[in-house]
């Protein structure tokens, strides 16, 4: 009920709440066997609050049919 509430408020005007673009990334070490000193060796993942992913895949959904992925 309050996720169709959101969506509908999203919808309606146009606005999406700045908490839906905060993430907080995290370093991974692609190599353990190498320099931990050097930032070549680490990846970035971004951890976002659940609700944006929620509302991400409810828009997909509701957008999937007028939407298309070219591979080149």
């Amino acid at each position: 009920m309050h996720i169709e509430l959101l969506n509908q408020f999203i919808f309606q005007h146009g606005y999406v709440p700045n908490g839906f673009g905060l993430g907080l990334f995290i370093p991974l070490v692609k190599d353990k066997s190498g320099n931990l000193n050097d930032s070549d060796i680490y990846r970035a993942i971004t951890i976002g609050p659940v609700i944006a992913k929620v509302m991400e895949k409810v828009i997909l959904k509701l957008c999937q049919d007028n939407l298309r992925t070219e591979c080149k």
